[in-house]
């Protein structure tokens, strides 16, 4: 029974003493499926008439901004997250008040990125 008490107030000691970090860490990211739609400038003539599918892009939101394979992230012009509703709740001009924003929100929001000739489409979780 000693070895008991000594073994179960370690235990306790132990949980109470270490900390544990609930925010997110800068090793953080979120992998994104994007749907290229035109922009408004662009619906009377888009840049490939006969594409019958949308085209997706992908990339990936981190502390340190957004990545992409598939786009140029430093042609992005206009950072939007909205709700599911397609509301929008906010805009940036830059990426750091767009990160910023990502990583100090919960829920699940739709966001786009505009290009010169499209916007990118998708939804993330945080």
């Amino acid at each position: 029974m000693r070895l008991f008490t000594i073994t179960f107030v370690f235990l306790i000691t132990a949980c109470f003493s270490s900390t544990v970090n609930m925010k997110a860490s800068d090793s953080t990211d979120y992998p994104v499926p994007l749907t290229e739609c035109p922009t408004p400038e662009h619906y009377d003539n888009p840049p490939n008439k006969h594409r019958t599918r949308p085209l997706i892009k992908y990339c990936t939101i981190t502390h340190s901004g957004i990545s992409s394979s598939s786009f140029n992230p430093d042609e992005i012009t206009l950072y939007e997250v909205c709700g599911t509703d397609g509301n929008c709740i906010a805009c940036f001009p830059d990426e750091s008040g767009f990160i910023d924003f990502i990583f100090s929100s919960s829920g699940e929001f739709e966001i786009r990125l505009h290009l010169d000739e499209c916007i990118l489409r998708g939804f993330i979780s945080l």
